[in-house]
């Protein structure tokens, strides 16, 4: 392969188009720094049959290194996986292989539909364990592996894993499509993720995802299509035991993985009808609602807390303590779920604070009751600028509204607040 002799080479060993594009950045060949051996960390998945590296330290772009070291760009990624087909994540402080030995890194394989095997369709001399290993094989693999598996297309290491009852390590990456990985060595017993019979005399089906209640009865194999809230909503299922039999979903349901299945009921569980107040409650419901609620909202994509205060004439201080799990700024007001918005016993805030004048909604908590004149915030107003349009002070404001905090930083848009009393 054409390649600089030593570090002492001129420009002129230099292919024509990387000439001209390092001497108009003012680069000789002595300054490119490379070696039979890296100087730099490794990216994760580089090949291991390396014999020659460039160590880059940004002297040049990433479309120049193929061509300066006479090289293909198809070659230059199968050695450095990690690089995308641009040539992206070209990391600074890193070195980069610029030469494998003959036949290394992962060649294009189409013709084979195996997934799965223990003898190779096509074998390398037994590393001394017995075993015949397959080809073409993973950067690194293990010398005692006895059996391989062919990663295909969009598969995971947690994929994988899950499906021969392994673990992966917390950097495990960069996987070559229609390569062998190892997922079993000598000696070796599979660990399920989750029992076959986890006590309940119920086969638990695979994949699933961590975590699953180790007593469900009753599973549902997710599709492309399918939300939490369709799972919720057809076998009328309360959000909060959803979650708590499937954690790894996560706490707003962003991790519900295609392709594995989730538990929708338990031994011992009846879907819930009707709660201890007699009141029939919708679901799916955040976490926390009061027991006691007895009029419900279900929140469409442009319902804001101010909008539902507004219709149902209450004040944010119910709301929230009806829905702790909006969160106090009403930042997690979640689409397609139901909130608490009237309960047994309560009334809506009186418009009138007892001075004579009505107060408009919403309001922060603590507002003066003696209120005379008031202001709808807007995302562009300050206090500053309330101060200067009032002519009162940060001590007035702050007396008027203690919500607002000392400094002023919790002036809510859409709010109102006292300026006058």
């Amino acid at each position: 392969m054409p390649m600089p002799k030593s570090q002492d080479d001129t420009v002129e060993a230099l292919p024509p188009l990387a000439l001209c594009c390092l001497i108009a950045r003012g680069i000789t060949s002595s300054r490119i720094r490379r070696g039979n051996t890296p100087s730099l960390p490794i990216a994760l998945g580089t090949t291991q049959d390396c014999v020659f590296w460039f160590d880059n330290d940004v002297t040049i772009d990433c479309e120049f290194v193929p061509e300066f070291y006479g090289i293909t760009l198809q070659d230059f990624l199968k050695w450095n996986p990690s690089l995308t087909d641009s040539c992206g994540n070209f990391q600074e402080g890193y070195s980069f292989c610029v030469e494998g030995k003959a036949g290394t890194g992962p060649p294009t394989v189409t013709t084979s539909t195996e997934t799965t095997t223990t003898k190779a369709p096509t074998t390398t001399t037994a590393p001394g364990n017995g075993i015949k290993t397959v080809e073409p094989v993973q950067p690194g693999i293990v010398n005692n592996c006895d059996e391989f598996y062919l990663v295909k297309e969009g598969e995971g290491c947690r994929d994988i894993a899950t499906k021969h009852g392994i673990k992966t390590g917390t950097n495990c990456a960069a996987l070559w499509v229609d390569t062998y990985a190892c997922v079993s060595i000598i000696g070796h017993t599979p660990t399920p993720t989750e029992p076959d019979n986890p006590g309940n005399d119920i086969k638990t089906p695979s994949p699933i995802q961590n975590g699953m209640a180790k007593n469900c009865n009753k599973f549902h194999l997710v599709k492309s299509t399918t939300t939490c809230t369709s799972i919720e909503e057809y076998y009328k299922l309360p959000w909060a035991d959803f979650y708590k039999w499937n954690p790894a979903v996560g706490s707003t349901c962003t991790s519900l993985l295609t392709g594995y299945y989730v538990c929708v009921g338990v031994v011992g569980f009846t879907t819930p009808t009707t709660p201890d107040n007699g009141i029939s409650t919708p679901s799916p419901i955040q976490v926390g609602m009061i027991k006691d609620c007895n009029k419900f909202h279900l929140v469409k994509s442009t319902t804001t807390c101010v909008s539902i205060q507004d219709h149902y004439k209450i004040s944010f201080a119910d709301f929230y303590k009806w829905n702790p799990a909006i969160g106090s700024k009403c930042t997690s007001l979640w689409a397609d779920t139901n909130v608490c918005v009237g309960i047994i016993g309560g009334s809506t805030t009186p418009t009138n604070p007892g001075n004579g004048i009505g107060t408009p909604k919403p309001i922060q908590d603590g507002m003066i009751k003696s209120c005379k004149k008031f202001h709808l915030v807007k995302s562009t107003t300050t206090c500053a600028s309330i101060q200067n349009y009032y002519q009162i002070t940060l001590a007035q404001l702050y007396k008027w509204n203690p919500a607002i905090g000392s400094t002023c930083q919790n002036l809510w848009a859409e709010y109102n607040v006292c300026v006058g009393v």
